[in-house]
């Protein structure tokens, strides 16, 4: 049954009181209820302290907001007390070895910069993609730095802050770009999930990259798919987080990575309930 916004809500009341309740930030996507960013941010905007906003542009779709829908997030920004980043498109190819694409790829990430900054964004996550637009991995990997390299320094070139881009960790071993990364003075976004179903040791990666970290994405893996609910199988991984947390007194976001209304509750649960117990944990 879909669940209307008014129920949505209802169902969120009793997990109210985590919003500015962490010494970071909690967040979520803004795909949780079907449709366009605003009905979401109206709806998450009460609940969390940051809205992440995946945005895309292409020819047959693009949900990249109109100036009209630019000041009604900057009133909600305002009204709600919530932060915004966003996602960078998926389908942006930095590291083609195809000029065409690789430059198509820079302008529209420009683009959508500037559209993020209009509404006061400061953190965008930022692939570096190492696939073809058909899903082939590219198997030249000198090449493919070669041009994630000129890639970014375009990127840069045209007054991109470089810390506000904060390059994810995908299935690839993320030092096969950490030189990169560091070179160039830019920020890391850590998913947990990706660690995890890639087998990647999470523990480890936390160690190494916690520090130059921005915002870090959580969600659950169920039969090796993540971008799950968060649950009781998720636990273990969570206190790894909350442990970094600690040590690297982590101030920044986390965005809970999930697309659907009951992923969000399921997460919401198993998060509160992981924090409270190490909270007491920590009493004794």
């Amino acid at each position: 049954m879909k669940l209307t916004i008014e129920q949505m809500a209802g169902l969120l009341k009793p997990f109210k009181d985590l919003k500015s309740h962490f010494p970071f930030r909690l967040g979520c996507t803004s795909y949780i209820y079907p449709g366009q960013i605003l009905p979401n941010v109206e709806l998450l905007g009460d609940f969390f302290d940051e809205i992440q906003i995946p945005l895309f542009e292409g020819l047959r779709y693009s949900n990249l907001p109109d100036p009209s829908v630019v000041d009604h997030l900057k009133r909600l920004a305002s009204e709600k007390n919530i932060r915004y980043s966003v996602h960078l498109p998926l389908d942006a190819y930095t590291g083609h070895d195809d000029e065409t694409i690789r430059r198509e790829s820079v302008r529209m990430i420009e683009h959508i910069y500037r559209i993020g900054r209009s509404f006061d964004c400061e953190n965008f996550v930022f692939h570096y993609v190492n696939k073809t637009p058909d899903g082939k991995i590219c198997a030249d990997i000198r090449k493919w730095r070669d041009q994630l390299r000129k890639s970014t320094e375009e990127l840069l070139s045209m007054g991109i802050v470089p810390g506000s881009l904060c390059v994810e960790n995908l299935a690839y071993p993320f030092s096969l770009v950490t030189d990169l990364v560091d070179t160039y003075g830019l920020s890391k976004c850590i998913d947990i999930g990706h660690l995890r179903v890639n087998s990647h040791p999470v523990n480890t990666h936390l160690k190494r990259h916690m520090a130059k970290t921005k915002v870090i994405h959580l969600h659950g893996l169920k039969r090796g798919v993540d971008h799950n609910g968060l649950s009781r199988k998720d636990r273990l991984s969570i206190r790894k987080l909350f442990r970094r947390i600690e040590e690297f007194a982590y101030r920044e976001t986390i965005i809970l990575e999930v697309f659907q209304f009951d992923h969000l509750l399921e997460s919401l649960n198993t998060f509160r309930y992981c924090w409270n117990r190490w909270q007491r944990q920590k009493l004794h």
